[in-house]
């Protein structure tokens, strides 16, 4: 590292409120408050800019959205038997037997009936 002319710390600050610094004062007050009011115009417009982007996006998503669910609700109406809920239940691990109701069904015929008579 070079070594320094002079020590920092030992230097006098400019009291630049001072009459022969007066002009030099103005001008970079007026420059320096030029420059925010110039920069918060920028930001403003850049805000407004962003919220306008923001409202325009969110407009379109809603349609998007909007034209979605039409299209879905119609995919529904042309096939509803594609849509139709299905019953959350487990398949049964035993086979299931129904028991035969014998009002419906004619009782079973036996061997005798079947052989021919002579």
């Amino acid at each position: 590292m070079p070594l320094l002319a002079e020590d920092y710390n030992l230097a006098v600050l400019l009291d630049l409120r001072m009459e022969e610094y007066a002009t030099a004062w103005a001008h970079l007050t007026n420059d320096t408050i030029m420059q925010n009011q110039a920069d918060r115009r920028c930001w403003a417009a850049r805000l407004k800019e962003e919220a306008q982007t923001a409202e325009a996006d969110h407009r379109l998503a809603a349609e998007g959205e909007a034209e979605h669910c039409q299209l879905a609700l119609e995919e529904h109406k042309k096939n509803k038997s594609k849509y139709t809920p299905v019953r959350d239940a487990d398949v049964p691990s035993n086979p299931v037997i129904f028991p035969l109701d014998s009002k419906k069904h004619p009782a079973q015929p036996s061997l005798q009936t079947l052989t021919p008579s002579s």
